[in-house]
């Protein structure tokens, strides 16, 4: 039986990984550097620190990497209505686990400041009793601290954590916490879920698992 319920945020709460890529294309384009979006697939999911690191490789020959942060920080994101992409039934589901006592947590690559946002617009704050950013930690997804830490956090054994993920580095760094997964299904990224327990389409098939 589950205990506990962890949730990953970009791609299960709220659907933001086509406008994070899109937002890093055009700004790419901006600066006069073409790229196809499928050859950034490989960032969605992975932490902020990771995916700035990758674009900046585009810029190695044009700024060092202080000037880059700065005008990256400054112009790569466009400002998001976050309660606008909140993904369909992620509040009953939400409510439903807090009228059954089940104990849940976000686990986020993502800053902490984006987190909070995406939790004060969405009024979702109230819901969870713990909250996780990669940027607290020393090692982000695909590594299993963050799911091992948000255990120790519910004070809930990682066997008795069911987790919904999206992307394979989530994927992987909860199935190496020891923890139950379920994917939410995603086609647009090219993503293996084939790692984890089960793939469901919508966030509410999560209840489905705790009977």
């Amino acid at each position: 039986m589950f205990h506990a319920v962890i949730f990953d945020m970009d791609g299960v709460l709220i659907d933001s990984e086509p406008l994070y890529l899109q937002d890093i294309v055009r700004f790419l384009k901006h600066d006069g550097i073409q790229v196809e979006p499928a050859s950034l697939y490989h960032l969605v999911g992975n932490s902020m620190h990771a995916i700035t690191n990758a674009v900046y490789a585009y810029y190695k020959s044009r700024m060092d990497y202080e000037s880059f942060l700065i005008h990256y920080e400054q112009n790569a994101y466009t400002p998001i209505s976050y309660a606008s992409i909140l993904n369909p039934g992620v509040k009953k589901t939400l409510a439903v686990l807090k009228e059954r006592k089940i104990k849940i947590a976000l686990a986020s690559s993502s800053d902490l400041a984006d987190i909070n946002a995406v939790l004060t617009q969405c009024e979702l704050h109230p819901y969870f009793d713990s909250v996780l950013s990669g940027e607290m930690l020393q090692k982000t997804k695909p590594h299993p601290e963050i799911y091992i830490r948000t255990a120790q956090n519910l004070h809930t054994d990682c066997a008795e954590c069911l987790v919904l993920e999206d992307s394979p580095y989530g994927i992987e760094a909860a199935k190496k916490a020891g923890m139950y997964v379920l994917a939410k299904k995603d086609t647009r990224f090219g993503f293996q879920q084939n790692q984890a327990d089960a793939i469901i389409t919508d966030v509410e098939e999560v209840l489905n698992y705790l009977d």
